[in-house]
């Protein structure tokens, strides 16, 4: 009896460790995508933006390891858009910054030098969210927020409530962010007065977004304030954006958890190998058009993006800010696909795309956002990601982005069954493994010894 339980025992464990060791492989595969390696810098960096003592200045602060990328493009194209602002990307140092999904940028100031441009504090700080809040060099962002927090308006997008929490900025003050963090905030902050079922939350000083796209009602809101109505329902216009109503009136019902949002944890864990897809850069590219690009592809956790452009220099964007590309034409690894952002790209990138088109002709072009001008930029990369990948992947990156377009009609495949059985095949077809092998060997041990031959005993008496 104890030896069939000890054999059931072992494999069940055989079957958990296979499961662990093929999760554990898409967990690694999946990190990367959150975390990109960092890239080579040219010794020449790109002049700062020029600065305008008329205009109200605006930073948007940016980590130095992993800032979420729709957090910190989204205001940073809707403020720039305005037409009114210096807009600036700080970072604590001016050194090259990587945003989530593999987006390199040059921060147009450090802190301390944004500090002696304008011997001041800024008008507007934009806190996206920073992962390495925890870092040995968030202290200085936090010192920095409190030092200009009495004399700045502060807006936080997403996540970026965490570091306000964090620098003591937001205790017994409503604020909001990202549904799927609001309930971890609460208990990690429970001086904050967490405010759910709203797109942002203004408490005067200090204005909170909710989660990702929720920024951008924040930004025209802001934008609306200074500026007027007016001047953000341009902006918006501008965008295609479909939400404006949320500038006016953002109350929303809360997201939850729901069972389908599972589908993370199955292309999180199971996802492995993910498809390999180029992103080209090019000047004049859109902010917002790679917000939507870097935030919905990886998020998904099926596509590796690499940023490509005909040579490793930097690339400005719409609106001046510093792009580092990742590869060039020559070094670029293999690509299923390139992706050419912007609803402009036709008449901004076309020289590029066919001098990608000389040398990787085998690789299909696709012009995301100028194929479909009258949508707005979010659109593209969730239809393109519904037919790509499945719907549930689509919607659950919807979600997360919180976009609430009033119709977007997502069509594609269902639920992923064969990616979701995955590890349960590879634990039994282990067990099976080793079922038979222990059945070959109790065979062989149970076969009689060969008969010897009569040469061989003739031979033994010799």
């Amino acid at each position: 009896m104890f030896k069939k339980v000890l054999r059931l025992v072992l494999y069940v464990v055989v079957f958990v460790v296979s499961m662990l060791i093929f999760s554990g492989a898409g967990y690694v595969s999946g990190m990367k995508l959150v975390n990109p390696d960092a890239v080579s810098v040219p010794v020449e960096l790109p002049a700062p933006k020029p600065y305008d003592p008329s205009k109200p200045t605006i930073a948007i602060l940016v980590g130095t390891q992993s800032t979420e990328v729709a957090d910190f493009l989204i205001p940073y194209d809707v403020f720039s858009a305005a037409g009114a602002f210096n807009v600036y990307s700080v970072g604590v140092r001016r050194r090259l910054s990587t945003l989530t999904g593999g987006l390199d940028i040059m921060p147009d100031y450090s802190l301390d030098g944004l500090d002696q441009l304008l011997g001041k504090s800024p008008d507007i700080i934009v806190v996206p969210n920073i992962d390495e809040f925890q870092d040995a060099i968030n202290p200085t962002i936090l010192v920095w927020l409190r030092n200009h927090a009495s004399k700045s308006q502060i807006l936080s997008i997403c996540v970026g409530a965490r570091t306000l929490a964090e620098a003591g900025l937001l205790d017994g003050r409503p604020a909001t962010t990202h549904w799927g963090f609001i309930d971890a905030a609460q208990q990690k902050f429970p001086n904050v007065k967490w405010q759910r079922g709203l797109r942002y939350v203004d408490d005067g000083s200090i204005v909170s977004s909710a989660g990702i796209t929720s920024g951008i009602d924040a930004s025209l809101y802001v934008v609306a304030q200074r500026l007027g109505l007016p001047a953000a329902e341009r902006i918006a216009n501008d965008l295609h954006y479909p939400d404006f109503d949320f500038v006016t009136h953002p109350q929303v019902a809360q997201y939850h958890w729901e069972t389908p949002d599972n589908i993370f944890y199955v292309n999180f864990l199971f996802g492995a190998p993910r498809s390999n897809t180029g992103v080209l850069l090019y000047n004049g590219v859109g902010e917002l058009d790679l917000a939507s690009v870097f935030d919905t592809y990886p998020g998904s956790l099926g596509t590796v993006l690499n940023s490509v452009a005909p040579a490793h220099q930097w690339i400005l964007t719409k609106h001046g800010l510093a792009l580092l590309p990742r590869y060039d034409y020559n070094n670029v690894p293999a690509v299923e696909r390139l992706l050419v952002p912007g609803q402009n790209a036709h008449q901004l990138a076309q020289t590029d795309t066919d001098a990608w088109l000389t040398d990787h002709s085998s690789v299909s072009v696709s012009y995301l956002h100028a194929d479909l001008p009258d949508h707005f930029v979010f659109d593209a990369p969730l239809l393109d990601l519904a037919r790509s990948q499945n719907v549930p992947t689509a919607q659950m990156r919807q979600r997360r982005l919180e976009y609430r377009p009033p119709t977007l009609e997502l069509s594609g495949a269902g639920w992923p069954w064969l990616k979701t059985l995955q590890p349960v095949v590879v634990g039994l077809a282990s067990v099976l493994i080793m079922y038979v092998g222990k059945k070959m060997l109790a065979h062989r041990k149970a076969a009689p010894a060969p008969q010897s031959t009569q040469y061989e005993l003739v031979s033994n008496r010799g």
